[in-house]
């Protein structure tokens, strides 16, 4: 009943987890590239440090439960694909946090180093979010173990001046352009203080954590309990680092404003740390009613993933492909056999395994069969395609309409926005062009009499959120505009 989860549990899963991170990747940008590659360089950093933070606090089996946690969470799963600054800077920030532990252990210079180098790196991505964070969790740490007097180390001089080193070198001397586009990767610094209350940010972090969102909320409960029962002494079964690096993260975010919430999955490692000391703790205590309930509940959250997985793509966006029909029928089988064979595995198996291999049969199939179906209803990626297909120059395309992800993905650069003045002095220097725009602003070039030479068009679907009436194949054309490519000559 009480059996660990066994090393080839953990293989195959893992090795799961890195089919569905190349998957994504590519079908979402048809190849890698570089920044694709120093995405997913980072999101592997940051699940070994999060085992390496896991089995310094606890043990192995913590660490590696907290890493099989945290890669199986849905935001870090998708955040491969993508190419985006929070994967950077969440491998930074767990980077930093377990090299500050095991300096506190070994007093070891080089574990400083990394620490600054780590948090240099964040701060030039985002800003001070980084250092907010390590320093939240370290602090309650050390507040609540009383270790202070490890600030007084003189080693923490040669960190600040390498830190302010490399915020010199990076900030004020030439560096090479590519070198600036990695360090720089959709930088959005831009946030200010806030007293309003911003709900999203809450089921933001509920879709970020999924499907373990409901056992983080119930292990930071308990945690939370624990602390206050224990009137705020030393006691083992509460993990301080964690909950601080969570509380205090969250309120920093939520405070600051972050143009997205989607940084909230910075504190994805630390609450798949919080939820596998919490889980491990009750095997240890041998709490099988509570495992029992955890286990009910996870029972539910892969019923209702199941259910989502057949709407979506047997209604909404039926299968395409025959072989990832068979695929998806092989993948619901082994899920059950998973299911019936982890009655002779215990509690943490069957928590743990059925719902890791749900979410990654799931968004292998999102990433093979809904994502490439819906953007053939987003303009700009059909038409950055049609527009590689004629080799067409990357130079000669403009846009009048200002988002114009795909065609900035595929060129390697930002598209150049054209006004109407600029639209009229390239036609009156007989310039040949190509000009992106959507029907919502077609109406403001009509009295420009563009020079049309051809005129390709595209379905669009303009809304930033799905709706029902969208995934409704019966009313979706209702919901569909147009976005045109027009060769202007």
């Amino acid at each position: 009943m009480n059996q660990p989860i066994t090393k080839s549990t953990y293989l195959f899963l893992f090795t799961i987890c890195c089919i569905v991170y190349l998957l994504g990747s590519l079908v979402k940008h048809n190849t890698i590239d570089l920044n694709q590659v120093i995405c997913f360089t980072f999101s592997a950093l940051a699940a070994y440090s999060t085992f390496r933070l896991a089995q310094a606090l606890y043990n192995k089996e913590t660490g590696q439960l907290a890493a099989l946690i945290f890669v199986t969470s849905q935001a870090i799963i998708f955040s491969i694909g993508s190419i985006k600054a929070d994967t950077i800077l969440t491998g930074s920030i767990i980077l930093g946090t377990w090299q500050l532990v095991e300096f506190i252990k070994s007093k070891k210079l080089v574990n400083l180093i990394i620490l600054f180098l780590a948090i240099t790196l964040g701060v030039i991505i985002q800003g001070p979010i980084t250092a907010v964070i390590i320093g939240s969790a370290i602090g309650c740490n050390l507040l609540y173990s009383d270790k202070w007097k490890i600030l007084s180390n003189w080693k923490w001089l040669s960190g600040l001046l390498l830190f302010l080193g490399a915020l010199t070198v990076v900030y004020f001397c030439p560096l090479p352009a590519a070198i600036k586009n990695i360090l720089f990767l959709e930088n959005s610094s831009s946030q200010e203080l806030s007293a309003s209350f911003n709900f999203s940010f809450f089921y933001t972090l509920l879709w970020t954590l999924f499907p373990w969102s409901i056992l983080v909320f119930i292990a930071l409960t308990s945690n939370c309990k624990a602390f206050w029962n224990a009137k705020f002494k030393p006691n083992s079964n509460i993990d301080l680092l964690a909950l601080g690096g969570i509380f205090i993260g969250f309120l920093y975010l939520l405070a600051t404003q972050f143009k997205s919430p989607q940084y909230l999955i910075v504190l994805s490692p630390f609450t798949a740390i919080l939820l596998a000391s919490f889980l491990y703790k009750q095997v240890q205590l041998q709490n099988w009613k509570m495992l029992a309930k955890l286990e009910k509940i996870q029972l539910l959250v892969i019923g209702l993933l199941i259910l989502i997985c057949l709407l979506v793509n047997v209604w909404f966006f039926p299968i395409q492909n025959f072989a990832i029909e068979i695929v998806s029928v092989i993948s619901l089988s082994v899920l059950f056999f998973i299911v019936l064979r982890g009655n002779r595995q215990g509690y943490l198996y069957r928590i743990i395994a059925p719902s890791a291999f749900a979410i990654l049969a799931a968004i292998f199939l999102a990433s093979t069969s809904f994502y490439p179906q819906l953007l053939t209803y987003q303009a700009d990626y059909k038409m950055a395609l049609l527009a590689k297909e004629q080799a067409i120059p990357a130079d000669q395309i403009y846009t009048y309409t200002p988002t114009v992800s795909a065609f900035n993905n595929q060129s390697n650069d930002e598209v150049p926005k054209l006004n109407p003045e600029q639209i009229q002095d390239k036609i009156h220097k007989n310039n040949k062009f190509y000009l992106f725009i959507s029907n919502e602003n077609i109406n403001d070039l009509i009295a420009l009499k563009l020079p049309i030479k051809r005129q390709l068009e595209i379905p669009h679907y303009a809304g930033s959120l799905l709706n029902i009436e969208f995934l409704n194949p019966l009313t979706r054309s209702k919901t569909l505009k147009k976005g045109y490519l027009l060769e202007i000559n």
